[in-house]
C-alpha cells in the first residue's frame, strides 16, 4: 500500500496586499504511477495542519486513465503583504482534507441553477438571454438581493457609428454549464451572442463566473498570489 508523500508548495504575495482566507488555484504535474486518479489530496501548512482542499484531475496517463498527469487544486490561506509562505501538497495513504466551514453548494431546480458560497447566492436562468436572475448577499439583516428590476446585468458592445449590440435585448437564449462543482470553488460558463435591437448577431461571448467558499463577492481586480511547486513540466508522451 502506498505511503503518504509530500510536494513542496510556495505561495507568493506580490502585490503588497494582506489576504485573509484567499482563494488559490494551482495546477500540478505528476509522473506516471505517482498519483492514482480519485485519490485524496490535501494542502498542509507549515505547522502540519491540513487545509480544506479541492482536487480535480485534468489529464491522465495512458488509455487506462488510472494515473494523474495534471491535477488542479484549490485551497485558501492567509498571507501578509509581500509574504512568501511554504506549504506542502500531501497525497497517498491516510490523506483526508477537512471540509471547509462554509462549503460551496450547487442546486438545480425549475430551469435555474443556484450557487451558494455560504455568504453569497447567485441564481442563474437556463435558456434565457437574461441569465442573471438574482444575486443575494448575506448581511446583518439576512439575505439581500442586490439586483433590482429587469433586465439584470448584461454584456454589450458599441460600434463607432453608435450601433449597440447587447446580450439581452434581442439576443438568442444563452447556454449555461457548470464546469467546476466542488466544496471550495464552483465555476459556471455562460455562452451566447451579442445582438442589436433588430436581432442582428455579432460576436459570440463566453462568460465564466467563479465563486469561492465563504466569499460574498468577486475577487478584486488586482494581482493575486502565485503558487509554485518548483516541479518541471511533464511531457505529453511516456
Amino acid at each position: 500500500m502506498d505511503v503518504s508523500k509530500r510536494l513542496p508548495l510556495k505561495v507568493y504575495e506580490t502585490a503588497g496586499v494582506g489576504r485573509v482566507a484567499w482563494p488559490i488555484t494551482q495546477g500540478i504535474p505528476f509522473a506516471d504511477g505517482q498519483l492514482r486518479r480519485g485519490a485524496q489530496v490535501s494542502v498542509i501548512d507549515g505547522t502540519g495542519t491540513p487545509l480544506p482542499t479541492q482536487a480535480t484531475c485534468l489529464a491522465t496517463w495512458n488509455k487506462e486513465c488510472a494515473w494523474v498527469k495534471w491535477l488542479l487544486i484549490d485551497f485558501q490561506c492567509d498571507l501578509a503583504a509581500g509574504e512568501t509562505k511554504e506549504l506542502f501538497v500531501e497525497y497517498g495513504q491516510g490523506v483526508e482534507p477537512p471540509p471547509p466551514t462554509l462549503p460551496v453548494s450547487v442546486a438545480r431546480h425549475n430551469r435555474r441553477t443556484r450557487i451558494d458560497t455560504g455568504k453569497l447566492r447567485l441564481e442563474l436562468r437556463h435558456n434565457s438571454p437574461d441569465f442573471l436572475a438574482a444575486c443575494c448577499v448575506l448581511s446583518a439583516d439576512g439575505w439581500r438581493n442586490i439586483l433590482r428590476g429587469g433586465p439584470g446585468p448584461h454584456l454589450y458592445l458599441s460600434e463607432t457609428d453608435g450601433t449597440v449590440y447587447d446580450s439581452v435585448s434581442a439576443a438568442p437564449s444563452s447556454r449555461l454549464a457548470v464546469e467546476d462543482e466542488g466544496p471550495l470553488r464552483a465555476s459556471v460558463a455562460i455562452k451566447g451572442y451579442h445582438a442589436t435591437f433588430q436581432g442582428i448577431h455579432l460576436c459570440p461571448y463566453t462568460l465564466r463566473i467563479h465563486l469561492y467558499a465563504g466569499k460574498r463577492r468577486g475577487l478584486p481586480n488586482r494581482p493575486s498570489p502565485q503558487a509554485s511547486t518548483n516541479r518541471p513540466s511533464i511531457p505529453s508522451y511516456k
